[in-house]
């Protein structure tokens, strides 16, 4: 996909760099879930992403304002910046995206049950 001809402005519309890649979602996903800040090394286990592909969307990220540094190293942990105004928001919308998959899995749950005969994977 091409970008935009003409890109929005991130204070307009600070989701697009906020969510606009996978990695980044992956990454904003796992660390709300966190209870204690990430390095990039866990990041990249959690999220089953390469470890430079990580270290680039944290320091983006980082940029951007939504997770910060723990610590002065660059190889220093990080975490969601709870003083963010997205940071409610975010972990609002990956906890309701969480519920939604339960949700379904189930719903998908008790429609194996009454299945007869019982199948042996869903």
């Amino acid at each position: 996909m091409r970008p935009p001809a003409t890109p929005q402005s991130a204070l307009r519309a600070p989701l697009n760099r906020l969510l606009g890649t996978e990695a980044n979602v992956r990454i904003l996903r796992a660390l709300t879930r966190a209870e204690a800040p990430l390095s990039a090394s866990e990041l990249a286990a959690t999220t089953q992403l390469g470890l430079a592909g990580t270290t680039k969307a944290v320091a983006g990220l980082i940029a951007s304002g939504i997770i910060e540094r723990i610590g002065t190293s660059s190889r220093s942990p990080v975490r969601v910046r709870s003083d963010h105004p997205l940071t409610t928001a975010i972990r609002e919308l990956f906890g309701r995206e969480r519920e939604q998959f339960e949700h379904f899995v189930d719903r998908l749950r008790d429609a194996a049950a009454k299945l007869d005969p019982a199948p042996r994977a869903v």
